[in-house]
């Protein structure tokens, strides 16, 4: 198997700081999308996440994310302005991360704001 992020940000430490393993998922999850590579996504979820204001299993995710990308290499993101801020939840240090999202879709650009 390759070199890849688990869900969780301490798989990833291994020497780097806590933003640079968040910046190691991000660009896994970039690369995921940008090369309809559903293994390497499937990588950067969770077993369970939030996801677009449901709650879905890493499953349900890889599933939605082939349908959507199932577009012959149109589609093509990057990320710009990432702010990352670690926080305990319930015992736990989660990294908050908010960043404008770019993509494009045949031929057509787009911004959002992810938090």
């Amino acid at each position: 198997m390759p070199d890849v992020p688990g869900p969780n940000i301490e798989n990833q430490r291994k020497g780097k700081s806590k933003k640079d393993s968040v910046l190691h998922i991000l660009k896994y999850w970039e690369q995921g999308h940008n090369h309809n590579d559903l293994k390497k996504l499937s990588y950067v979820y969770a077993k369970k996440v939030w996801f677009y204001s449901k709650s879905k299993t890493n499953s349900e995710i890889v599933r939605d994310k082939a349908k959507v990308l199932d577009f012959k290499g149109s589609y093509k993101q990057r990320h710009e302005d990432l702010n990352v801020r670690f926080v305990q939840v319930d015992e736990k240090e989660e990294a908050h991360c908010i960043f404008n999202k770019i993509s494009t879709r045949s031929e057509k650009t787009d911004s959002s704001r992810i938090i």
